[in-house]
């Protein structure tokens, strides 16, 4: 296959019920199919999935379905990312969609930026499918460059985040830094190093992507296990970023780092002391953290502010707090 102007990556595993509407979103969009390749990675599927691959790859000359062992979604992505032909790399998550004329829109942005180059774009949550939700005019004077310290900001803001899916990428800089395999916010780790390598960093002030909020996916996963190993991993990541932040001289994006991983301490401190799990390092390091931290409700909201008091000054309070909120969670 000849090389591309863009690749767009789709790890799927076991996601029958939502995968075809993904693809179908991605597909409503007037582009030359010569610049453009969807790679599908069947990273084990168990359903339907590999089913659906296989057929849309077979219709599509521009799309290309691997089957590979289950190995988590960050090595499904950097397996797409070996055989990738396209210059510039987005990703999308096979249960999300994407707004009408995604990849056309993508291929109009990429001509803004230099080869090292990364551009955010705004992104949307929704629950149920709703046709207004796709329809989008585009306005490509929306975009605009900010500073490197502004893009570290904005990695710590809930209305960008470190996600990869709402991002453009150049794919020689994300082929420096492999995803990390196993992990389960892998994109947490790697994100601000690929911003710190590129050159430039815009924002275009539209939204193209559509996030699902799936009871079934990896952020909404209930079981007990999993919410644990998770936010064991958010911890550490966090704490590698906040050290990056310091070291770097990032000081808004270090100081809003450690309000979000206050939060993410406070829960670990819970889970951990709610169902007598080991008190490693992790545990000893956000002890530490919320020990050291003087919350403000304006920062934080009520809720952690009243959780970081508890846990300093009334800890049998805080117990109780961390009794009632796991017995509604996983009731």
């Amino acid at each position: 296959m000849k090389n591309k102007k863009l690749s767009v990556v789709i790890p799927v595993y076991n996601s029958e019920k939502y995968l075809e509407s993904c693809l179908e979103s991605i597909l409503i969009s007037t582009f030359d199919e010569k610049l453009v390749e969807i790679i599908l990675v069947d990273d084990g599927s168990t359903d339907g999935s590999s089913d659906i691959c296989d057929y849309y790859a077979k219709r599509y000359s521009f799309i290309v379905t691997y089957h590979i062992a289950n190995g988590g979604q960050s090595n499904a992505r950097n397996y797409a990312l070996e055989h990738a032909k396209g210059k510039w790399i987005t990703y999308v998550d096979c249960d999300d969609l994407v707004v009408n004329d995604y990849i056309s829109t993508v291929l109009s942005l990429v001509e803004k930026l230099n080869d090292n180059d990364i551009l955010m774009f705004r992104f949307k949550k929704f629950s149920e499918y709703r046709e207004s939700e796709i329809a989008s005019k585009h306005n490509l004077e929306k975009v605009r460059k900010i500073s490197k310290g502004e893009a570290m900001y904005d990695l710590t803001l809930k209305t960008w985040d470190n996600f990869l899916w709402n991002k453009i990428w150049p794919k020689k800089i994300i082929d420096r830094v492999a995803l990390p395999v196993g992990k389960i916010f892998e994109d947490m780790s790697t994100v601000y190093q690929y911003f710190e390598i590129a050159d430039n960093i815009f924002i275009y002030d539209k939204v193209l992507y559509l996030y699902r909020l799936n009871e079934f996916s990896s952020t909404h996963n209930k079981n007990l296990a999993f919410r644990y190993k998770s936010i064991k991993e958010v911890v550490n990541a966090r704490r590698e970023q906040i050290l990056f932040f310091e070291k770097k001289g990032y000081v808004s994006a270090k100081l809003n780092a450690i309000n979000n991983l206050v939060y993410d301490a406070i829960s670990l401190i819970m889970y951990t002391e709610t169902y007598n799990y080991v008190r490693g390092e992790e545990y000893r390091y956000s002890k530490s953290v919320v020990k050291s931290y003087t919350p403000h409700i304006k920062e934080n909201g009520i809720k952690i502010w009243l959780l970081v008091k508890f846990y300093s000054y009334l800890p049998k309070v805080f117990k109780l707090c961390s009794k009632i909120y796991f017995k509604k969670k996983f009731s």
